[in-house]
């Protein structure tokens, strides 16, 4: 089919070629919506459980610093009461 040639539908082929176009540029916007939106959902849901593992870290740390400082004050004290008895 030529393009000065009319469809038999009635529709001139580079007028149909120009809709085609535009229906699989349309498609194509559509599809990258979507994956931006599930992209987001994505990083969203990473982001989550990336603070939460740094929560717990950061919490696991802390109850080793807490324990720590009991032990070492045990310590200090039980050493204080030898100190004192020895005397």
């Amino acid at each position: 089919m030529c393009v000065g040639e009319d469809d038999r539908r009635g529709i001139h082929p580079t007028m149909f070629s120009r809709v085609a176009a535009l229906a699989y540029v349309n498609q194509l916007a559509i599809n990258i919506k979507q994956r931006t939106k599930l992209k987001a959902i994505l990083l969203r849901q990473y982001q989550q459980t990336y603070y939460k593992r740094q929560q717990v870290a950061i919490s696991a740390e802390f109850y080793n610093i807490m324990l720590a400082i009991i032990i070492t004050a045990i310590i200090l004290l039980s050493s204080r009461k030898l100190f004192y008895a020895s005397t």
